[in-house]
């Protein structure tokens, strides 16, 4: 057995589940079923979106040439999306064009995308073209330009006043833009901040 594309997986290890034909009359449907147990191997390692593109019997070298797709991704788009750019999106999602799809690479992505907590949902789509997977991230965004009005009465201060202005995702970057007031005739109030929860693709924040 002859493998092309195969890269993630050592050859010895690939050639394991076809051992018990090698040396055999060739039969159709256990070579098939060995090409099942071929894909198992990856995707136990996290590679689902690996496939056997093609495979060919030379019976006058009496050879099984097998051609293999790791699941390597095409593109990765982002639909859904009015106010956030693509790249703030993006940047939560580990895997890029050229990557190898891993499963648990992806659903970490899609996890730190909801975490942000700017989205009412978020979810991941494959379509597989010719070279291999084409990624969607799906998404719908939450209202994040906010007006929040809030009252206050205790025998200390009297009656206050709280007013919050408020965009949650200021640019589309998922950064913070809001204005705070609040306060009495005791006391006052005024706060103008602006917060960054993830500096460009680091895990560093700011606030001013």
């Amino acid at each position: 057995v002859e493998f092309e594309g195969a890269h993630l997986i050592p050859g010895d290890t690939l050639s394991q589940p076809f051992s018990r034909i090698v040396g055999r009359p060739f039969n159709p449907d256990s070579a098939e079923l060995c090409l099942e147990k071929l894909l198992t191997l990856y995707r136990g390692r996290g590679y689902s979106l690996a496939r056997i593109d093609t495979a060919l019997f030379d019976s006058v070298a009496g050879t099984l040439h097998t051609t293999v797709n790791e699941g390597v991704i095409q593109s990765i788009d982002v639909q859904g999306g009015t106010r956030s750019r693509d790249p703030f999106v993006l940047a939560e999602f580990p895997l890029r064009p050229g990557d190898v799809f891993e499963i648990e690479k992806a659903k970490h992505g899609i996890s730190s995308i909801r975490s942000t907590t700017l989205f009412e949902f978020v979810y991941l789509e494959v379509a597989y073209l010719p070279r291999g997977p084409a990624l969607t991230i799906r998404l719908r965004e939450r209202p994040s330009q906010l007006v929040r009005i809030g009252l206050r009465a205790d025998n200390e201060r009297g009656l206050q006043g709280m007013l919050d202005v408020r965009d949650e995702n200021f640019q589309g970057l998922g950064t913070e833009l809001g204005l705070n007031l609040n306060g009495g005739s005791r006391n006052k109030k005024a706060l103008l901040e602006f917060k960054a929860h993830r500096l460009f693709t680091t895990y560093l924040t700011f606030t001013v």
